[in-house]
């Protein structure tokens, strides 16, 4: 108290010597901050209308710079300052901004460079003598001028620095004389540094230099939602630290590309460990969130939608768990939905707790607004951010042999006297998914049943809804009553059902029995708000703790914890993979698959061949206002005959899932993929839009391994093939590879050439258009003002790919033929090549939001974005003329 009362007097005497609004007036607040009770965090809240700021502006407008920086001023000041943290000595500061996209302030995407510029300017006025370093490893841009290096994906050459408004800050006359600088951490100096306590995902983590050696550092993110995990905010925001030069662009793909190097494990069952992991070896000393413009629904507005959303709001803390805990709670979410913060907090890194977190500035039901979370229905990812986080910490005994149709108890499920290490069952144990994995801690039982026991403490007595979900038959009993009852395989999602139940005030018990047959052993369980609106469902009740007898909370308590294995690293023993079997990076993805199956049986065959036997380079289509639709609409079970072109006969196995027969279709195809492995040929199945190649099996977890657009290998039970879509419809379209068949190249290119007419000259429908017909479509688009960035960045990208390998095919095949077809045909190739200039220009100028619309105010922009689709139109329907006059040549 005495210390508190010290800090008033101090800070009112500052405030009566200096003037509101300059940087000497928050010193006030930085004193009162500093005196918070022991083992409570600090978070300063400060929104745009906030009554303590010298300009105040309503939390739906536009701010000004100097709003801006009063803010951060303000919110750093309320969080106890950073005067008190950084030493005065300290020779070099670092922030690490989020500069994932190619994208301009404002968008929600990227962190504001208006707020960076303020902590600049705040640091400064600490530190006067000290290099501040802004840093970013961004994984989809490399600046030019940056050392040559193998990418695996469409990397551009482009300061995103200078995009995003950073680089300018450079040459800001407001910050002359200030040592600051810009440095790209995929190109830093690295050193090899432990976790501390040992690592989740890895021990050793490669780390730029940056990032270890300056005297403080400070976490400047964007607050989003994030597909995944929730939320990305501060710790998230770790990720793209680690070097491109060790982990590759995307950090998930391993530098070089395919030469076995280990990307960072980026799968949705361990992302939440990996972040965990790398923020406790960056040790960062603060955090400032950029919540000006968010974005809910997805971290992204390309693919999945994002949706901006303007706060106006700056948040603060030296805890950067607090700070994303609070972030969290302003946009409608459970900071206990939050695994890497749990987790976090569990390891000691900071508070998650609310009732351990200080608010200082606005409170936060002033600021919040609950954000539209990531869809269910998006596959894995989106159902594994959408569930928050249930109980993960269970007292568990068991397994009691059952034999089938045995409904009997193995306990007394009215007393189960269930102790820590007492009575049969188990000390806690922590699973490190919502998916409690019974089948890993038994060690693959068969035929059993396991009962799994925790409590939890509610805030009050309410209503609730238990979300539950298991692969096979599940019981649940809260406090001794039966609420929940299922028999029977299923596949398992998160959940499978929900029920209303009562909770008390208080403590509470809950008990499962999970049975188990054969194959995957898992159930989930959580208790969350009542929420009929499914864009924000499935938050845990709050102030809901699950515990176990003892009391002890799930984020700290002495347990065990369930040995994590990092997917596409640690496959399980029996496994089946075809090593060196994998997907190849495509903008068109029926060939990624293709190409990944074909080069895996024969090295030698060049993209080109694969592309273009197949028809696929001949191909265009331009959805209605140039969407990314358009790019994956094609009829791949009725183009076989010509992915039989690549010399190998290919059997289809498809089903739609609401077709009675699916399952048998289903069980069939899981035969048809593990003989065919079994022989060594990979095989290929649909996951929505994607055509991943599959290249293991464990015949007894039931799971085949793909590998996808990361490269890495990841796990897909059987239940989920057909029925795991993260973009587009569901159903099953599995390819197998069979004996290898004579073609004749001549033959197939004929084959080629007509198609391609064909598709020069298809007619249109309602919704989609073909060949020539496509682009005259695209030039309406974009004179009616319909066209959006991602479609069209999309669409040019594809036909440049593929007009592409369309040139090369050409130019292999002419010279099997007469002269004058040759002619014909090398003549269509020039063509095509001019083509692809046009296109390039095309999508150079055009954004890759999914919610961009591309910038038709300017009279001279829109012109010459549709000379440039008139241009490549008249190089198409040139090189049409061409394979006409060829196909007139051979049939004469």
């Amino acid at each position: 108290m005495v210390l508190l009362l010290v800090g008033v007097a101090v800070g009112l005497d500052i405030a009566s010597r200096t003037e509101e609004g300059s940087p000497d007036s928050y010193s006030m607040v930085d004193a009162l901050s500093a005196a918070t009770r022991p083992g409570t965090s600090v978070v300063g809240l400060i929104g745009s209308d906030h009554d303590g700021l010298p300009d105040p502006a309503s939390r739906d407008t536009e701010l000004t710079e100097a709003q801006v920086e009063d803010m951060v001023r303000r919110a750093v000041a309320m969080a106890g300052g950073l005067a008190q943290r950084i030493e005065p000595d300290a020779d070099w500061v670092a922030f690490k901004v989020n500069i994932v996209e190619l994208k301009k302030r404002g968008s929600g995407v990227i962190t504001d460079w208006r707020v960076v510029k303020a902590l600049v300017r705040i640091v400064h006025e600490i530190v006067p003598e000290a290099r501040i370093t802004i840093t970013e490893g961004p994984p989809e841009w490399i600046p030019p001028g940056s050392p040559e290096v193998q990418v695996d994906g469409d990397v551009a050459i482009v300061d995103g620095f200078e995009v995003a408004g950073f680089r300018q800050l450079l040459t800001d006359p407001d910050l002359q004389g200030i040592d600051l600088d810009i440095l790209d951490l995929n190109f830093d100096e690295v050193h090899d540094v432990d976790v501390p306590g040992g690592g989740y995902a890895r021990d050793t983590w490669t780390m730029p230099e940056v990032i270890l050696e300056s005297d403080f550092l400070i976490s400047v993110p964007v607050l989003k939602i994030h597909d995944a995990i929730g939320m990305t905010n501060a710790m998230k925001n770790f990720i793209g630290s680690v070097p491109g030069m060790v982990y590759g662009w995307p950090k998930m793909s391993g530098y070089p590309p395919h030469s076995g190097n280990p990307g960072i494990p980026h799968h949705s069952g361990i992302l939440d460990e990996t972040i965990l992991d790398i923020v406790s070896v960056a040790e960062p000393d603060f955090a400032v969130v950029d919540a000006i413009m968010c974005m809910e629904r997805d971290k992204t507005d390309r693919y999945g939608g994002g949706i901006p959303v303007r706060m106006n709001t700056i948040i603060a803390s030296a805890d950067i768990i607090a700070a994303d805990a609070v972030s969290a709670w302003t946009m409608g979410l459970n900071p206990f939905d939050i695994e890497y913060l749990t987790l976090g907090a569990f390891r000691g890194l900071g508070q998650v707790d609310p009732e351990r977190i200080k608010v200082k500035g606005d409170p936060v039901a002033r600021i919040q607004r609950r954000f539209v979370k990531s869809p269910a229905d998006w596959g894995q990812m989106g159902e594994y951010g959408h569930y928050g986080q249930g109980c993960r910490t269970w007292l568990v005994k068991g397994p009691f042999p059952r034999a089938s149709g045995d409904d009997g108890e193995y306990i007394d499920v009215t007393d189960p006297r269930a102790l820590p290490g007492e009575n049969g069952w188990t000390a806690p144990v922590y699973f490190h998914e919502d998916k409690i994995d019974l089948d890993k801690f038994y060690d693959d039982p068969s035929a059993c049943a396991v009962y799994a026991y925790a409590e939890f403490e509610a805030p009050k007595e309410q209503m609730a809804e238990l979300w539950v979900g298991s692969d096979e038959g599940m019981r649940v009993w809260i406090n001794g009553e039966q609420v929940y009852e299922h028999d029977g395989r299923r596949r398992h999602r998160l959940p499978n059902d929900r029920r209303t139940i009562r909770i008390h005030e208080g403590n509470n018990t809950v008990l499962v029995r999970a049975d188990q047959g054969r194959s995957r052993f898992d159930f989930s369980l959580n208790i969350c708000e009542p929420e009929q609106d499914a864009r924000y469902d499935g938050n845990r009740v709050w102030g809901l703790k699950f515990t176990v007898p003892d009391g002890t909370s799930d984020t700290a308590m002495e347990q065990t914890e369930l040995a994590f294995d990092t997917p596409g690293e640690k496959l399980p023993e029996g496994a089946i993979v075809l090593e060196k079997a994998r997907f190849m990076r495509h903008t068109d993805l029926v060939i990624g698959g293709l190409e990944g199956v074909v080069r895996h049986l024969d090295e030698d065959v060049p993209p080109y061949r694969v592309m273009g036997a197949t028809g696929h380079a001949f191909r265009f289509c331009v959805a209605d206002s140039v969407s990314p639709a358009g790019t994956s609409e094609i009829d791949v079970p009725g183009n076989l005959a010509m992915y039989e072109n690549l010399g190998y006969a290919i059997q289809h196995i498809g089903a739609d899932v609401d077709d009675g027969e699916f399952p048998e279709r289903q069980q069939q195809a899981w035969e048809a993929i593990t003989a065919s492995l079994d022989r060594g040929t990979p095989a290929i199945a649909r996951f929505g839009i994607f055509y991943w190649v599959v290249k293991g099996y464990h015949e007894k977890k039931e799971e085949i391994y793909i590998s996808s657009w990361g490269g890495g290998v990841e796990p897909v039970s059987l239940e989920d093939l057909g029925t795991l879509a993260e973009v587009g419809a569901p159903g099953l379209d599995i390819f197998i590879f069979g004996a290898p068949r004579q073609v004749d190249p001549v033959a197939v290119a004929r084959e080629v050439i007509e198609l391609a007419l064909r598709e020069a000259h298809r007619p249109s429908t309602d919704t989609y258009h073909y060949g020539l017909d496509a682009y005259d479509h695209w030039m309406v688009e974009l004179t009616a003002g319909r066209v959006d960035g991602f479609g069209q960045a999309l669409t040019a990208d594809l036909v440049f790919e593929r007009r592409t390998m369309a040139a090369e095919y050409l130019r292999e095949a002419a010279p099997r033929f007469p002269q004058q077809v040759s002619a014909e045909l090398l003549r269509a190739g020039q063509y095509y090549d001019e083509e692809v200039v046009s296109l390039t220009t095309l999508a150079s100028m055009t954004p890759m939001g999914m919610g961009d619309s591309v910038d038709l105010e300017d009279p001279e922009n829109l012109s010459r974005m549709v000379a440039l689709v008139r241009a490549a139109r008249a190089s198409e329907e040139q090189a049409v003329r061409a394979l006409e006059e060829a196909l007139e040549e051979m049939n004469r």
